[in-house]
C-alpha cells in the first residue's frame, strides 16, 4: 500500500501536547502514514520529541522558526485566526 505523508505545523501552547496526543492516536487508525512534524522553533523540542517517540506512529520531526518580520503578536491580534473579521 502507498505511504500517506502528512505535513503538519505545530507551535508551542498550553494545548500542544494534549493536540498533538489526540492527532498521534488518530494517526495510529491508518496504516503506511508518515507524519512530518515541523514545529515554529529554533531547535525541535524534547518534549514534543518524547512525545512522538512515544507514540508509536512513524515521524520526522522537524523545526523551523518564523521570521521576526512575519511573525503575528497574538496579543495585538483583535481575533484568533480562522475567524472572519
Amino acid at each position: 500500500s502507498p505511504t500517506i505523508f502528512v505535513v503538519m505545523p505545530t507551535h508551542t501552547s498550553p494545548t500542544q501536547l494534549a493536540d498533538l496526543t489526540r492527532v498521534c492516536h488518530t494517526f495510529l487508525l491508518v496504516p503506511g502514514l508518515l507524519w512530518i512534524l515541523i514545529e515554529d522553533a529554533e531547535k525541535e523540542s524534547d518534549v514534543v520529541e518524547s512525545l512522538l517517540d512515544r507514540c508509536g506512529v512513524p515521524f520526522v520531526h522537524l523545526h523551523a522558526a518564523t521570521p521576526e518580520d512575519i511573525r503575528q503578536d497574538t496579543v495585538k491580534r483583535k481575533k484568533p485566526r480562522g475567524e472572519q473579521a
